[in-house]
């Protein structure tokens, strides 16, 4: 089941994304780069050196959207949740 909502989640990210102004241009770079990260910490769940950027990665996001973009700093919030959830 958290496999199904971390997909849903992701797939509700890429949304927003593809909503972001162009000219927002960080903006975009933090959410492929985040969404690239949680994609490679799937695929290498062993591998450490993800998990450690991975982390700190999440946690500026969500700073960072939190006035910009307060759904897109919800969505990763459940992101976290469900990555908790499942060890990662």
């Amino acid at each position: 089941m958290e496999n199904k909502d971390l997909k849903q989640t992701l797939d509700k990210l890429k949304l927003e994304l593809e909503k972001i102004e162009k000219t927002d241009l960080e903006s975009i770079r933090r959410l492929k780069g985040l969404i690239d990260s949680v994609q490679t910490k799937l695929k290498e769940p062993k591998n450490k050196k993800h998990h450690n950027r991975l982390s700190p990665q999440l946690n500026e996001a969500v700073v960072h959207f939190e006035n910009t973009h307060p759904f897109i700093s919800e969505i990763l919030e459940e992101l976290v949740a469900i990555l908790v959830k499942i060890g990662l």
